[in-house]
């Protein structure tokens, strides 16, 4: 999982943000725009539509591999 984000001059907030199998079989990418003065509106815009692109089946694998140090 990773995120980045840049405030620009004009007072938008732009957020991209991928979600990845560790394999690198699956990912899903969300991008979006919104106001410096909401940045939680625009995370969960965001985060929505990688939900809705089936980021939590891909999360849940993640999370269901024993650690390395296991």
């Amino acid at each position: 999982m990773g995120a980045y984000s840049k405030a620009h001059r004009d007072g938008t907030l732009t957020l991209s943000a991928q979600v990845s199998a560790v394999d690198g079989s699956r990912h899903v990418t969300a991008h979006g725009t919104g106001s410096v003065l909401t940045p939680e509106t625009l995370g969960r815009r965001v985060a929505d539509e990688l939900l809705a692109q089936g980021a939590e089946m891909i999360l849940s694998t993640v999370r269901q591999r024993p650690s390395a140090g296991s």
